[in-house]
């Protein structure tokens, strides 16, 4: 596959092979390399949260080290534009497509020097992009919420026979181990589903206090993140509803399955080309995940010469959505200023594409 404009070209890497951190010698590692450049790196102290890929191929970047959002165009490599900036919270968290090009956003207060979290500060907004001039709007606050970090959208099993144009969404709260069922129409939210693998450690434990992180939905399940267990997991949809937001109660056991484990996870992406294959983000390192086998592979991502921190403290994967790029893997990254095991100077936050055409 040819690089877009703005790429580094395949001839200027190095073979240089990111190896895993943590539990190398178990793993095994792909006979093919994946091939990583740089879109764009912001100033040094900064933190890209999460991004969600347009239609037109162009990034939205939610930052946690500011309330702000930036559109970054993958093939002018060296260009961020500042979109808008949320007031009186202090970062933004995960963005999720709810309808084309309209997207939901969380915004609230977490102190990246604490790792704490202010109780009652998270919020969700939207921003419609097909608008020329894109604006995001309030739409609630979830005032019960303490860490509120993942949001993905959801269609109720009530909602597939076309009973109400309503638009659900879930979001995960990080510190209590729960996610919360979201109508973004109705304005209106309520806790849906608890699991003790959603739980997060303590900072005086020697945890993070980070439970649930990143979150999507596939085939009646809800596949998740939990960082201080080290657990990527999945969980079964209740089906036994008809107005969810009324009928649903919280469940403490929802009979969670582990996927997989030990591999410092951030967040994951299902594979655009192989319904088996997972990718999984974390450690500074991509794995591959194949659900047939159960199998977990270190991918070996191919680094630039010079750029061995390119995917230092990674925080979140998407595939891109053009013909162009349907075989990139878009990463985000935080430059180290937390997790950084592997010793590197904290760098600024990046964008990256990694080439999986050879996988």
């Amino acid at each position: 596959m040819q690089f877009r404009s703005g790429f580094v070209s395949v001839t200027a890497l190095l073979t240089v092979i990111l190896a895993p951190f943590t539990g190398a010698a178990s793993i095994p590692r792909a006979t093919s390399s994946a091939i990583a450049s740089q879109i764009y790196q912001f100033s040094n102290n900064t933190w890209i949260e999460n991004f969600a890929v347009r239609p037109n191929g162009n990034l939205l970047l939610t930052m946690l080290s500011s309330p702000e959002i930036y559109e970054v165009i993958p093939s002018q490599s060296g260009t961020a534009n500042l979109l808008a900036t949320i007031p009186d919270v202090t970062g933004l968290f995960e963005m999720t497509e709810y309808a084309p090009d309209q997207y939901a956003f969380i915004a609230g207060n977490y102190s990246i020097d604490t790792r704490k979290s202010t109780y009652g500060s998270y919020s969700i907004y939207t921003i419609d992009m097909t608008q020329d001039s894109p604006q995001p709007t309030k739409v609630l606050d979830v005032l019960e919420a303490e860490f509120l970090e993942s949001l993905t959208t959801f269609t109720p099993p009530s909602d597939r026979h076309g009973k109400t144009t309503d638009i659900y969404l879930l979001a995960g709260d990080a510190q209590k181990g729960m996610i919360f069922l979201v109508n973004l129409s109705q304005k209106s939210y309520k806790p849906f589903l608890q699991d003790s693998t959603m739980n997060p450690i303590p900072i005086e434990n020697g945890g993070h206090d980070v439970g649930i992180l990143s979150m999507k939905v596939k085939d009646n399940r809800i596949y998740y993140v939990s960082r201080d267990q080290d657990l990527f997991a999945s969980i079964p949809i209740p089906t036994c509803w008809e107005d969810p937001l009324s009928t649903i109660t919280t469940r403490s056991t929802a009979n969670a399955t582990i996927i997989s484990s030990g591999y410092g996870l951030q967040a994951f992406e299902f594979s655009n080309s192989d319904e088996s294959e997972i990718y999984l983000v974390g450690d500074s390192t991509l794995y591959k995940f194949n659900e047939s086998t159960k199998q977990t592979t270190d991918v070996g991502v191919t680094l630039p010469a010079g750029q061995r921190d390119l995917l230092l403290g990674d925080t979140f994967g998407a595939y891109g959505r053009t013909v162009q790029d349907s075989r990139i893997l878009y990463v985000s990254t935080n430059g180290g200023l937390i997790q950084n095991d592997r010793g590197l100077p904290i760098v600024g936050a990046r964008m990256v594409a990694v080439d999986t055409t050879n996988l």
